[in-house]
């Protein structure tokens, strides 16, 4: 067995596979924040690309670091609601503090597309939301992060 997952029984940051109760297989640990470790590899990479690259693009340095910013956010709530049990009350506002920075840094268009079946009916093919577009934003990463913690938590339905 791997010493993270000894250290993670240790400190009983770990769960069962639900899908294999009444086997063998149901009864071994499985290290709950394991996702830590290649998310800070991914953020440490990013740096010393940023790092790399700040000589010649200043503007996309900006962006790199403030979408930096926002996935460690993330993947700071996901830790915290494995270690701590975060209530729902509360980590429902977590991803507003993540788009934050990225919203910004935006400087691009403030429209969106109309779906086929609603561009037939209303005749627009684009809809302009000017400042609605950053509160638009703000709830897509609401969702997009919960979905992915709500899918996550099917047991490692994720990963497939």
């Amino acid at each position: 067995m791997s010493k993270i997952c000894l250290n993670s029984k240790r400190v009983k940051l770990f769960g069962l596979d639900i899908n294999k109760c009444g086997s063998p297989e149901g009864n071994i640990p499985i290290p709950e924040p394991l996702g830590l470790i290649p998310a800070l590899i991914f953020i440490a990479l990013n740096t010393i690309m940023i790092v790399y690259i700040k000589l010649y693009l200043e503007n996309f340095v900006l962006s790199q670091i403030s979408a930096l910013y926002s996935i460690f956010c993330i993947i700071f709530m996901g830790f915290c609601d494995d270690v701590f049990d975060i209530r729902w009350r509360i980590k429902i506002w977590i991803p507003i503090l993540a788009a934050i920075p990225l919203l910004i840094v935006y400087d691009g268009p403030t429209h969106i597309v109309m779906p086929l079946p609603i561009r037939h009916i209303l005749k627009w093919k684009i809809l302009e939301l000017g400042y609605l577009y950053y509160f638009y934003m703000i709830i897509i990463t609401i969702f997009c992060t919960h979905s992915i913690n709500i899918y996550a938590g099917i047991n490692g339905l994720e990963i497939t």
